[in-house]
């Protein structure tokens, strides 16, 4: 991580990541994300902690508790592809923090998990446990950003939801029902020809249900 002025002066560099290093799995891990305007989130690659940006210094946020899953420092020096971390926990590329909840995701036990925790009382709800809620493929398939403190965009490329509708992975009855306008976009949209993106809003006034 960088911060220069507005003439490209570099004023202040932590957490150094040689380009040496860089491959595909460190592009999976790590990043930096936006939320409001008045705030920034960052994550090095292979990490256990989300740190909240302050002028030009970061503060730990949020430490995820990987145990001994969690990459040592030695590991995380050296050049690996994606098969040298089957073997341990860390976050990804996902952050999107809204007002009492945020979405995110990690790798652990060789697959993605994608997280709705509930900072208000503590719950946390893994999409991949889902096994009837008919919008975690989409969730899981998209890219999710910020929007307000009560919405985030997800993007889905034209691709990915061609596969989720010729290998039926979508439970098309239950988004009739309960999302009608979102079911009548994925079937009148040809997207094994179309190269449009699907833009999606999820509003969460509350993220958990009594």
């Amino acid at each position: 991580m960088a911060f220069f002025d507005s003439k490209g002066n570099l004023l202040k560099r932590l957490y150094p990541y040689s380009q040496t290093l860089d491959n595909y799995s460190t592009r999976l891990s790590g990043f930096i994300t936006s939320g409001d305007e008045n705030q920034c989130w960052f994550s090095p690659p292979y990490c256990d902690t989300i740190y909240s940006i302050n002028g030009h210094d970061i503060t730990p946020k949020y430490i995820f508790n990987f145990a001994d899953k969690s990459v040592p420092l030695n590991v995380k020096l050296k050049k690996n592809s994606g098969w040298d971390l089957d073997n341990y926990a860390y976050l990804t590329e996902s952050f999107v923090k809204l007002k009492d909840c945020f979405l995110f995701t990690y790798y652990n036990n060789q697959r993605l998990h994608h997280v709705l925790y509930d900072e208000q009382n503590g719950r946390m709800f893994r999409f991949n446990d889902a096994s009837d809620d008919y919008l975690k493929q989409l969730v899981k398939s998209g890219v999710a950003f910020y929007k307000n403190d009560d919405t985030f965009a997800l993007y889905v490329n034209a691709a990915r939801i061609n596969y989720l509708l010729e290998n039926k992975v979508l439970d098309m009855n239950s988004l009739e029902k309960n999302c009608p306008e979102l079911y009548s976009c994925l079937i009148n949209i040809n997207y094994s020809s179309n190269k449009n993106p699907l833009l999606i809003y999820f509003s969460l006034n509350k993220a958990f249900p009594n």
